[in-house]
C-alpha cells in the first residue's frame, strides 16, 4: 500500500506543474452529494426501474462520467477496474473476464444486455467484452453481482450487465471522436441524437477500431511448442486487424413503441495456437487469409428488437418484445505451426423470441409476471483447412458437420414481488421456471428462486440479505461441436449456482464518504470448463464436480469538492471443491485479492485527470504441455521455460492506467484525451483457460479528439 501512495503523491505532484491551482476550479463533477447516487434508477434487478437502494442485491452502477474519465478502451477494462470480483482470464482466441472465479473458454458465465436486448449468442452462449461493444454510446451500465436466473434465465449465471444508452434528447446533436495511437490504434466515433417531435426520437451510433497488436519475440527455448521453431517468432498481443472492429445502431422511440438495430463485430487475433497443442507461437503473415481475415476469432452479432409498452392503467404496463439475432462466427485457427497446418471454423445461428410481462405498481411495491420464448436454430457450419499455410480443402461437411444442425428452444415464466412491508422494511421474492428443449437427449427443467430483505436503518444506513440460484444450460457448441480442440459431450448437464449475499452500506460525512460491503458465499455444481489434461477419448469441455468460495467486497467513495477517490476490493476463498480446476485455498489463474484504486481530480475547469492502480493478487497458474493427456518432452530442457509447472505462480502486480482530458480548452465543445494504459509498462503474464500463462500488452498511448455539435 506504501506504493500505492507514492505513486498518487508523485503523480499529484507532476501534474500541478501543468495547471493552474485547484483552489480556483469549480466544484464541476464532485459536487453533487453521493446519497443522491442511491436514488438513480436501475432497471436490470427487478426489469422494472427502481432506486438502487431498493435493489435487493449488490448492484454496480458505472456511469457516463466514470466510463469516458477513465480512459477505459473496452468493456472488459471497465468491469475489471469498477467491479469487485471481475478479474480478466486469457483465452486461446477470444476476451473474456471472470466473475468470483468462475469462467470458462469464452465469456458465458455473465449475461450481456443492451437495453435489456440479450447480447449473448445462442450458439456458443458467449459476448466478448472487447471492441465490438463501444464505450462512447453508453450513458450507464448497470452490473448485477450474483446469479440472475431468477430474472433472466439462461447466462446469467454469475452476472448481469446490462448497458443503457445515451437518450437522444439528452445529446440533441452530433458527437465525433477521433483516436489514435501507438501499435497502430485507430478509433472512429460518431454519436447522433435529436428529438423529431414531442412523442419521437432517434438515436444512431457508429463505432469503428482496429490496431496492429503488439509484437513480442518469442525464443524457441521459450516456446511451448511441440517442434519450435529455429527462430525467434513474433506473436500479436492484444491485436484487432484485418477487418476493423465495429458497433453500429439506431434506436427509434415513437409513443409507446421502441425499435432497435444493432450490429457488432470484431476479429480478435490469436497470440498463440488456439488448436492441436494449444500456445504454441507463430508467425501471423505464414498463413492464407479467408474472408479476408487470419488467424483468431471473427464473429459478426446482429440485434433486432421491436418493443411495445400500453398503460393499461395508472398502475398496470404491458410490455412486449419481439427480437430476432443473428451470428456468423469465422475462428481461423493454427493447428500446428511446424507444418503450417490450419484451418477456418464457420458456425451459423439466429434466433427469434419474445418476452411478455405486466408489472403492477401498488403502495405497497410492485409485481411482475411475465414469460418468454426463445429458439435458436443452428443452420449451417464448415472448417476449410489447408497445410504450408494454404487453404487445401474441407474437413468437414454436411454428412460430418462441424456443429450438429438443429433447433432449440426455452419457455420460461417469471414472477417477481416487491413489498414493502413497513417503512424500514422491503422484501423481493422471485422465480422463474425454465422448461429447455433440447435437440437431443432429455429436456431441462428447471425453477431458479430468489428472496431478499433490505432494511433501511435510515438515510446513512442500509442493509441488505439475499438468497439466489441459476440454473444455466451448457452451450449447444459444448454440446454438439465436432472439433477435437473443443470437443464436448451432448451429455453435459446445466450449471447450478446458489449464492448468499449480505449487503451493509453506509453514508458518512455529510454524503462525502459511502462505503459498501458485500459477504458472499457461492455453491457452484456442474460447472462446464475447459479441462486441459483431457486423454483422446475424453471430452475437453466437461462438467466440474462442485465447488464453494466465500469472500468479501468493498466498494468505497470519498469526494471532495475538486477530487475523488474511489477504492473496489475483491477478498475470495475457496472452502470445499471437487474435480475443478483449484488447489488449496485459490481458484486456478484467479488471485484472491484485488484492489484498485481510481483518482480522480478536477484540477481546474478545462483539465482533469485519472489514475488508476490495479494490484492484482498472486495466482496459482499451473502449467501442464499436454496433448490428448499424453505430455509433451521439452525440446530445451534445460534452457527456456519448463513444460511441467503443476505449482506454477504468478506475482502479484499492480498495473498503473492514466487518462488526462482537457476540455474547452483549444475550441468551445471540444475535448482532447491522453490515455496511457499500464503507465510503467509492467511486463506480466496472465493464464485462463489456456495451457500456460501468456504474455500481456505493455504500455499503450492513445490520444483523441472529441467535438459536439
Amino acid at each position: 500500500m506504501i506504493s500505492v501512495y507514492k505513486a498518487i503523491r508523485y503523480f499529484s505532484i507532476l501534474t500541478l506543474g501543468l495547471v493552474h491551482s485547484a483552489a480556483d476550479a469549480k466544484l464541476s463533477l464532485y459536487e453533487m452529494d453521493l446519497r443522491a447516487l442511491l436514488n438513480v434508477k436501475v432497471k436490470s434487478v427487478s426489469k422494472i426501474e427502481e432506486p438502487l437502494t431498493d435493489s435487493i442485491i449488490p448492484v454496480t452502477l458505472i456511469t457516463q462520467t466514470m466510463i469516458r474519465g477513465s480512459g477505459a478502451r473496452t468493456l472488459r477494462d471497465l468491469l475489471t477496474t469498477f467491479v469487485p470480483g471481475m478479474t480478466f482470464v486469457q483465452d486461446q482466441n477470444e476476451v473474456n473476464v471472470a466473475m468470483r472465479g468462475v469462467f470458462s473458454s469464452a465469456q458465458q458465465k455473465i449475461l450481456i444486455l443492451l437495453e435489456g436486448h440479450r447480447l449473448n449468442s445462442r450458439l456458443i452462449s458467449a459476448a466478448n467484452p472487447d471492441h465490438a461493444i463501444g464505450l462512447d454510446k453508453i450513458k450507464q451500465i448497470e452490473v448485477t453481482r450474483g446469479p440472475g436466473s431468477s430474472v433472466y434465465g439462461n447466462v446469467a449465471l454469475t452476472a448481469v450487465v446490462n448497458i443503457v444508452l445515451i437518450k437522444a434528447n439528452e445529446l440533441d446533436g452530433i458527437e465525433v471522436a477521433v483516436a489514435a495511437g501507438n501499435y497502430g490504434q485507430k478509433k472512429l466515433s460518431i454519436n447522433w441524437g435529436q428529438t423529431i417531435a414531442q412523442d419521437s426520437e432517434i438515436f444512431g451510433w457508429f463505432y469503428g477500431y482496429e490496431n496492429v497488436g503488439e509484437k513480442v519475440s518469442i525464443s524457441p527455448e521459450n516456446d511451448y511448442a511441440i517442434a519450435p521453431a529455429s527462430e525467434p517468432v513474433n506473436s500479436i498481443i492484444g491485436g484487432f486487424f484485418d477487418k476493423p472492429a465495429l458497433d453500429i445502431g439506431v434506436k427509434f422511440d415513437y409513443k409507446n413503441w421502441s425499435l432497435m438495430l444493432n450490429q457488432r463485430r470484431a476479429h480478435y487475433v490469436e497470440p498463440f495456437t488456439s488448436t492441436g497443442l494449444t500456445g504454441e507461437a507463430f508467425n501471423y503473415n505464414d498463413y492464407q487469409q479467408l474472408n479476408g481475415i487470419g488467424p483468431g476469432f471473427q464473429y459478426t452479432f446482429s440485434h433486432l428488437s421491436l418493443t411495445h409498452k400500453t398503460q393499461v392503467n395508472p398502475e398496470l404496463m404491458l410490455e412486449n418484445r419481439l427480437y430476432f439475432d443473428k451470428s456468423d462466427m469465422e475462428s481461423t485457427f493454427v493447428i500446428n505451426p511446424s507444418i503450417q497446418l490450419f484451418g477456418q471454423g464457420q458456425m451459423y445461428d439466429k434466433a427469434i423470441g419474445l418476452t411478455s410481462q405486466l408489472a403492477w405498481s401498488k403502495k405497497w411495491g410492485s409485481a411482475v409476471v411475465g414469460m418468454q420464448y426463445d429458439q435458436v436454430d443452428v443452420y449451417d457450419s464448415g472448417f476449410p483447412f489447408g497445410s504450408g499455410g494454404v487453404l487445401t480443402g474441407d474437413l468437414y461437411d454436411d454428412e460430418n458437420p462441424l456443429v450438429r444442425p438443429g433447433k432449440e428452444n426455452v419457455q420460461s415464466y417469471y414472477v417477481i414481488v416487491k413489498n414493502y412491508l413497513s417503512e424500514q422494511w422491503l422484501s423481493n421474492f422471485g422465480f422463474r421456471h425454465d422448461i429447455k428443449d433440447r435437440l437431443t437427449l432429455e429436456d431441462q427443467e428447471n425453477t431458479s428462486p430468489r428472496l431478499g430483505l433490505v432494511y433501511f436503518a435510515d438515510n446513512d444506513f442500509q442493509i441488505k440479505m439475499s438468497y439466489s440460484e441459476s440454473f444455466v444450460d451448457s452451450p449447444y457448441w459444448n454440446r454438439y461441436g465436432a472439433l477435437p480442440s473443443f470437443r464436448g459431450s451432448e451429455n453435459l448437464a446445466p450449471e447450478k449456482l446458489k449464492s448468499i449475499q449480505l449487503t451493509p452500506s453506509w453514508q458518512l460525512l455529510d454524503g462525502r464518504l459511502s462505503y459498501e460491503l458485500n459477504l458472499f458465499f457461492n455453491d457452484l455444481t456442474d460447472a462446464v470448463f475447459r479441462n486441459n489434461a483431457a486423454a483422446a477419448d475424453q471430452p475437453i469441455n466437461t462438467n466440474a464436480g462442485k465447488i464453494e468460495s466465500r469472500g468479501h467486497e468493498h466498494q468505497l467513495i470519498y469526494r471532495d469538492k475538486s477530487w475523488q477517490l474511489r477504492l473496489v476490493a475483491f477478498f475470495n476463498k475457496v472452502t470445499d471443491f471437487e474435480d475443478f480446476a483449484a488447489d488449496e485455498e485459490y481458484f486456478y489463474n484467479i488471485p484472491n485479492q484485488t484492489l484498485n484504486l481510481i483518482y480522480d481530480h478536477q484540477w481546474s475547469d478545462t483539465f482533469h485527470s485519472s489514475l488508476a492502480l490495479n494490484y492484482t493478487g498472486k495466482q496459482l497458474s499451473p502449467i501442464n504441455i499436454s496433448l490428448n493427456g499424453v505430455p509433451v518432452v521439452d525440446t530445451y530442457p534445460d534452457s527456456g521455460v519448463e513444460f511441467q509447472q503443476p505449482n506454477n505462480w504468478q506475482s502479484a502486480r499492480t498495473i498503473a492506467n492514466l487518462n488526462l482530458t482537457w476540455q474547452d480548452l483549444v475550441a468551445e465543445n471540444t475535448t482532447i484525451e491522453l490515455n496511457f494504459y499500464n503507465l510503467f509498462d509492467k511486463n506480466y503474464l496472465q493464464g485462463g483457460t489456456t495451457l500456460h500463462p501468456y504474455q500481456q500488452e505493455g504500455r499503450w498511448i492513445q490520444a483523441q479528439v472529441r467535438f459536439q455539435f
